[in-house]
């Protein structure tokens, strides 16, 4: 089966929920936005409509990488190093955990989850990688 889309609404919301069945959400990478924004989305597509979701950068992206510049987001000196390339922090899991609420609100039955340029399979990333991955299915 082919599914036709778009990344993001680069036309209304109403258009997209018109012409499209699926939708791939960009603006969950930069920044979580607010549940009930989510669900006002939910609600407004029709119940066929799907959603994929971007998972927020906080998981894989560390705070020096340029897209976080973008989010417009701060976040506090001593905590910076704790974000991005899955390490196993609470910042880490508990960006994963907000990204799986989206999730769950759309009814979205994929996630991307996209990585920097930055990252390589070294023994600290693959190492993290080993740790996030059976934990991202705990629920809680």
């Amino acid at each position: 089966m082919i599914k036709v889309g778009c990344c993001g609404f680069p036309i209304s919301m109403r258009e997209c929920f018109e012409k499209f069945c699926l939708v791939e959400l960009q603006s969950t990478f930069y920044r979580v936005p607010k549940l009930e924004t989510v669900s006002g989305w939910r609600m407004s597509a029709g119940e066929d409509f799907e959603f994929s979701v971007k998972a927020w950068q906080a998981i894989t992206h560390p705070v020096t990488s340029p897209t976080w510049k973008k989010a417009k987001m701060k976040v506090d000196f001593e905590n910076r190093d704790n974000y991005g390339f899955f390490k196993p922090t609470h910042e880490v899991f508990d960006a994963w955990k907000r990204t799986r609420e989206i999730c769950g609100l759309l009814k979205a039955k994929v996630c991307l989850i996209q990585c920097p340029a930055s990252f390589v399979a070294n023994e600290q990333n693959v190492g993290n990688m080993q740790q996030f991955f059976p934990r991202s299915t705990e629920k809680g």
